[in-house]
């Protein structure tokens, strides 16, 4: 390091001394052979600056209804394998409900995704149970709410003379028509009830029994 002069040292201290905090002043081989080294540039206040860091932003607390509308969403293309009524994931349906493969799953699908998302309610392997009569949000025609995804749909069959199938409702299309998921479906088949698989499906909103909601 080069050798400092005593005075000029002094001077440095005293100029520096409003533009710098310290300096580092070392003694190599005699009086006369000063080094010096400057310290860093840093602020008058040498305590450090807190740094206020963010908390984390929460996730979103997922509804009822999301819930059951994932579930139900993420089953839209399973086919029947096997036999009629038969393959993994009708037999995952089926089990909801007590009943092996090879029976119809439409009310047995709508109690496997409300079970998957913790809901309580009193359906099982007979459609006429999947309407919620304590909680009617549409009953032959007349409104009583404001539908949302994982309300359960029934439609009623004239010559079985009751409610005969069973799904979820997922969004209004029109005033005319209503989106819908179920199971045990076809979807160019709008009369079928024992359809093969699950799909969406485009149904006259006056052709449903009823909209009930279990959530």
């Amino acid at each position: 390091m080069a050798k400092i002069p005593h005075i000029l040292l002094v001077l440095i201290c005293l100029g520096v001394a409003s533009s710098c905090d310290t300096a580092v002043v070392g003694i190599s081989g005699g009086s006369d052979a000063l080094t010096w080294t400057p310290s860093p540039r840093s602020t008058k206040n040498s305590e450090p600056i807190p740094i206020r860091i963010p908390d984390p932003i929460p996730a979103p607390i997922e509804t009822r209804s999301a819930c059951i509308q994932r579930i139900y969403t993420s089953y839209i293309g399973v086919r029947e394998i096997g036999c009629n009524n038969c393959g993994p994931e009708v037999s995952k349906f089926l089990a909801s409900v007590g009943l092996p493969e090879g029976n119809k799953y439409c009310s047995a699908f709508v109690a496997h995704c409300l079970d998957s998302c913790g809901v309580r309610h009193g359906v099982n392997a007979w459609s006429p149970t999947a309407e919620n009569r304590k909680n009617l949000i549409y009953k032959n025609g007349k409104w009583s709410g404001v539908p949302e995804p994982g309300d359960v749909i029934t439609i009623f069959y004239p010559r079985m003379g009751r409610i005969g199938h069973a799904g979820f409702y997922d969004h209004t299309i029109s005033d005319v028509y209503t989106g819908t998921v179920e199971a045990n479906v076809t979807s160019s088949d709008l009369e079928s009830n024992d359809g093969g698989g699950v799909s969406r499906m485009r149904r006259m909103t006056r052709s449903l029994n009823s909209i009930s909601r279990w959530h």
